[in-house]
């Protein structure tokens, strides 16, 4: 089976630790290719492609897509560019039906499964969020992207040209034209946790992940499985812990174990309701408390923003 998608991933610096993992499910499927430009030492396998490139290097290959200069001074604004990886990387990309994107701060489970012939016929847009999303490759949606909108939504002049980040793959951007343009997009079956400590909340019951045989779970206290298409956490720093190969992945809010199958897991119960939302924005305001002004702006245009997205309506897109 050739592969049908194909997902881009630039990644500049060190790998983080949670990276085996991500590879070894992500080198299950037949059906996504991920391709990778880095200047780190990725193994290739049959359906991961590996483009060594450097970060300047990258960048000139955006910028010369385009007739103004483009502000692209640190990897994590890379996110941003994202939905215009078909124009940029149209050639790259042309063998594939869909083409996207994707974090690496996730564990996929069965992908071939979930991303099913079907499914493929049917949609155009499959996936909300930047950790993983993709597009059926056409014209139309390859110039999505540059389709300008009104305030709150941003557009991608004002975007590519600001060293600031616009979450442009999401809710800044790209959310909000795909539904002014009429696309639904499907939503993937996920678990997404915040990066808080010491639990993974899922809808207030403490859970961990268990990969297995291609296939992720999140289990409960009462050792309930929920399968998901991937998991998400969100750039936790884990400790790793490998011993030999093995078929079985256990992830727990601190720790990554490969390779020990008979492993028990002791939950601490989630703190439930809005306490541990409100903690996780707090972090986020501390994280900005050496520019203020730049955070208040921030947080009166996300405050417009979810006041347009409501008056919209539409909740297959958000």
């Amino acid at each position: 089976m050739s592969a049908k998608i194909g997902v881009l991933i630039p990644y500049f610096g060190k790998l983080p630790n949670y990276f085996d993992a991500w590879y070894q499910s992500a080198t299950q499927s037949k059906k996504v290719d991920f391709i990778f430009y880095t200047d780190c030492k990725i193994e290739p396998t049959q359906n991961i492609i590996v483009h060594n490139c450097s970060f300047t290097d990258f960048r000139n290959k955006i910028q010369n897509k385009f007739d103004f200069k483009i502000s692209l001074e640190r990897a994590y604004k890379i996110c941003d560019f994202r939905p215009a990886y078909s124009y940029i990387f149209q050639e790259e990309l042309e063998k594939y039906q869909f083409w996207g994107y994707c974090d690496l701060d996730l564990i996929f489970g069965d992908i071939d499964k979930y991303l099913s012939d079907e499914l493929l016929s049917e949609n155009s847009v499959i996936g909300k969020y930047g950790h993983f999303s993709i597009y059926q490759n056409n014209e139309e949606i390859r110039y999505l992207f540059m389709d300008d909108g009104v305030y709150p939504e941003k557009n991608y002049r004002e975007v590519f040209q600001s060293n600031d980040a616009f979450y442009f793959d999401e809710f800044g951007g790209m959310m909000l034209k795909k539904s002014r343009n009429g696309y639904k997009t499907y939503p993937l079956k996920i678990a997404n946790f915040l990066p808080m400590f010491p639990y993974f909340n899922n809808r207030g019951e403490s859970v961990y992940i268990k990969w297995s045989n291609g296939k992720v779970y999140t289990i409960s206290k009462d050792n309930h499985l929920e399968e998901c298409f991937y998991v998400h956490y969100s750039k936790r720093k884990f400790n790793l812990h490998k011993s030999n190969k093995s078929s079985k992945i256990i992830i727990t809010p601190s720790d990554i174990y490969m390779g020990y199958d008979n492993l028990y897991i002791k939950l601490k119960d989630a703190k439930l309701g809005k306490f541990y939302y409100y903690k996780y924005i707090l972090r986020r305001i501390y994280s900005h408390r050496n520019n203020i002004r730049k955070l208040i702006q921030r947080m009166i245009w996300r405050r417009d923003l979810k006041k347009y997205v409501d008056s919209l309506n539409d909740k297959e897109n958000f």
